[in-house]
């Protein structure tokens, strides 16, 4: 029985090892480009499905790139052309703890509250922090949509709102005022890059509308030989030349620059 006892003790000493041994954090999927910088580190590496990644590691995707990263509870879609750092990777059976700095782009998060536990979700910006306890809401540094549940959304100034499902709210950069929810037609996130843009997430001056091309001129039909040639009309007096019509402007939206997160 003693040995029995002991052995016991040392299973479950050897289990809470494991467990806090055990990875908080796991990249699930890669596609295209994507990167991690281990803590303390400066160098930046290639990210495999599978790697295990833990407090203060940044991912960063490229150009039509993206990653899938498991963080307990929590599964984080990292869209193209997004730098983020997990802040906090912590908890125990039953309550989990993750934050996330979200420096530039976008991402999904889908938060699930573990059975009869609790989970502190949170995500932050420069301007804005959304905290969440279960849901699922995209975000881009400056604006939240939410698809199931609800999140806090907080500016830096204090400004507060609770953004719940099929509603989006933004932040104003300039002084950090989160405005009120809005459904989710109100608002729209920053568009994709369009097709063949430069990769880099640089930004790209869109031309404006570049004149029509003047029609060829038509060659001058050749005389048809033998034929007599039909007596010359009296000269008529020249006509004054209507002055052309002026150009319409070019429709409004053709030039301008486009801030694409996705990115």
């Amino acid at each position: 029985m003693k040995y029995f006892l002991t052995g016991c003790v040392l299973l479950c000493a050897l289990y809470v090892s494991a467990y806090a041994q055990s990875p908080a954090a796991v990249i699930r999927e890669v596609s295209g480009t994507v990167e991690v910088q281990a803590p303390g580190s400066s160098a930046w590496g290639p990210a495999v499905p599978g790697m295990a990644i833990e407090k203060a590691t940044r991912i960063s995707t490229g150009f039509k790139s993206s990653a899938v990263v498991a963080l307990g509870g929590a599964v984080i879609t990292v869209r193209p052309l997004t730098r983020l750092t997990l802040e906090e990777i912590a908890g125990e059976p039953g309550a989990e703890e993750a934050g996330l700095y979200l420096q530039a782009g976008r991402l999904r998060a889908e938060v699930t509250r573990p059975s009869g536990g609790t989970i502190d979700f949170t995500v932050r910006s420069p301007s804005v922090t959304a905290s969440v306890r279960g849901t699922v809401f995209e975000f881009d540094t400056v604006n939240v949509r939410v698809s199931e549940g609800r999140v806090q959304y907080a500016g830096r100034n204090g400004s507060l709102a609770f953004v719940r499902a099929g509603e989006r709210s933004t932040v104003d950069e300039r002084n950090y005022t989160v405005t009120a929810p809005r459904e989710e037609t109100a608002l729209r996130f920053t568009p994709d890059l369009p097709p063949g843009s430069e990769a880099g997430g640089s930004l790209k001056a869109a031309a404006g509308t570049s004149a029509v091309p003047a029609a060829p001129a038509t060659p001058d039909t050749p005389a048809v030989p033998g034929t007599p040639s039909a007596p010359s009309t009296p000269a008529t007096p020249d006509t004054p030349a209507t002055p052309s019509a002026p150009s319409p402007p070019a429709p409004p939206g053709n030039s301008g620059i486009t801030v694409t997160p996705e990115w």
